[in-house]
């Protein structure tokens, strides 16, 4: 209510309650008239009347005003209790979004995600301390498995006008939820910040389907570190996202972080540079300036792996879950000769220096089984690793017999080799090998990675914004070609099976991690 609208309430409630007193004492005055009274009684009478009148007016306008003043206050009040003072986001997986009043009381709920619809269940928090709704919160998380010794970190995100009060907020929020986990024999890991009134980190959280505070988080890491890519990290876990902030060697400003986020579901730094240095062909001793970091790369984490050995420089970029190599590059930084080219540094990607190559691997193979290159259909070659020993898996058709060989990286030696008459028939002609470079090579018949990832979706009901840890392989069954096409959409696990010609989901297996 504005202060003139105010004053003209109180206004109009004076003048409608305090009488016009002047007329009725001339009244009283007249009838005098015809009395024998001195002038200075008529005096004193005429003032006595007027102070009673005037005392009767003023205490009739003093409580009136009290009155006003009293259902103003009221108003006032109101007012404030459902005006909304801060904003609190907590992020797990689950996305929730409390909004409070100036006493701290939940005003609103709002579930930002479907698993945020799970935590919520039943529960009603309006008008409940905000204490009380994080305690219910964290208790509902810890039950339902999206808060767990393997996902212990939790994100929260204060909204206020009020940058010095937004803080305090902020801080004691973050030490009550630390508290409440360690009462749950649980060591937390707690992210916190305080947010900025920024129409493109709401745009961001709009265009990825995260929370404010999420988005927040991931642009300040990929501020802070331009190796990161925001829509890489927008499917991940805030247990994930803590476990790369935690080994990036980089300042994030804004961003407050108590406990240690558990990385019990990866392999560890030191295993993954174990399998670098495996594929790198060179021991510890070897090498210098090593350092492992965590990142994510098309929705699932991998360790990247940089190292130095015999002035050449190694980057390695290994699957977090399964220790496999994802990717790599060598350069050679001592300007030696390679190639024919004086003074040129090499540099290498996707092949080891000391490797013979797919191309090789792949004749090795097939001359052992005493076929041609033409003979055989739907080759597979992956660099692997053996018992410590770099070797090369080869896998092909030829007529309805599959082969599987293990050929030695570096010498070229075929280590094992199997077998196996399959039921079904090849065609000939749905796919061949790639003759230029010895890799995996499927014809134009497949539908794509692309299309095979949606055939997947549209059958589990899920947009892919949904879900995360996207991973989409071809790969062969019996003969037929298919993709292997894995994700996550918030504890459960999908894995289908699709027909790379058709997209007809052949399998598929959903399994809930509770």
């Amino acid at each position: 209510m504005h202060e003139r609208e105010l004053e003209q309430r109180l206004n109009r409630a004076v003048t409608n309650t305090t009488p016009d007193v002047w007329d009725k004492i001339l009244l009283g005055c007249e009838k005098q008239k015809g009395e024998q009274m001195t002038e200075t009684a008529q005096v004193a009478a005429f003032e006595q009347q007027a102070d009673t009148k005037k005392k009767v007016a003023w205490g009739k306008f003093a409580g009136v005003a009290a009155a006003a003043v009293a259902a103003l206050v009221m108003v006032f009040a109101g007012v404030n209790y459902y005006t909304v003072d801060s904003v609190i986001g907590i992020d797990v997986n689950p996305s929730i979004q409390l909004e409070t009043n100036m006493k701290e009381e939940v005003l609103n709920a709002v579930p930002l995600n479907e698993d945020a619809q799970v935590i919520l269940g039943e529960m009603d928090l309006k008008g409940v301390d905000l204490d009380v709704a994080v305690n219910a919160l964290i208790g509902s998380m810890m039950k339902h498995g999206y808060v767990s010794e393997m996902k212990n970190s939790i994100l929260v995100s204060v909204e206020n006008s009020d940058s010095t009060r937004g803080q305090v907020l902020e801080e004691r929020i973050s030490a009550d939820i630390e508290e409440l986990m360690k009462g749950y024999a649980l060591d937390g890991a707690v992210l916190s910040q305080t947010l900025p009134e920024d129409q493109r980190l709401q745009d961001l959280a709009a265009q990825y389907g995260i929370s404010l505070g999420k988005a927040t988080l991931i642009d300040t890491m990929v501020s802070a570190d331009s190796r990161l890519n925001f829509a890489e990290l927008a499917g991940l876990s805030i247990n994930d996202l803590n476990l790369i902030l935690a080994s990036k060697n980089t300042d994030f400003p804004g961003v407050s972080s108590t406990g240690q986020a558990n990385s019990g579901a990866y392999i560890g730094e030191d295993k993954a540079k174990e399998a670098a240095l495996a594929h790198a062909g060179v021991t510890a001793a070897d090498v210098a300036h090593v350092q492992v970091e965590m990142d994510a790369d098309d929705g699932r984490m991998v360790y990247d792996v940089e190292f130095v050995s015999g002035g050449i420089e190694y980057e390695y970029e290994v699957d977090a879950t399964s220790g496999d190599i994802v990717r790599y590059e060598t350069e050679d930084k001592t300007g030696a000769q390679h190639s024919g080219q004086a003074g040129a540094a090499m540099q290498q990607t996707g092949v080891a220096q000391d490797y013979i190559g797919e191309e090789q691997a792949k004749s090795a193979a097939l001359a052992h089984a005493g076929l041609a290159g033409a003979d055989a259909t739907l080759i597979k070659i992956k660099l692997d690793d053996d018992d410590g020993r770099a070797v090369y898996d080869v896998e092909f058709y030829a007529g309805n017999t599959e082969y599987d060989y293990e050929v030695d990286a570096v010498s070229g030696e075929v280590l094992q080799w199997d077998q196996d008459v399959e039921n079904y028939n090849i065609s000939q002609s749905g796919v061949a090998p790639n003759a230029s470079s010895g890799s995996t090579a499927f014809q134009d018949g497949t539908i794509g990675e692309s299309d095979a990832k949606s055939a997947a979706l549209a059958h589990a009901g899920l947009a892919e914004k949904a879900v995360s840890g996207m991973r989409c392989k071809l790969d062969h069954d019996d003969g037929r070609t298919v993709y292997d096409v894995e994700f996550h959409s918030g504890t459960t696990k999908y894995e289908y099976e699709i027909d790379a010609s058709n997209g007809t989901v052949l399998d598929f297996d959903i399994d809930h991690n509770d």
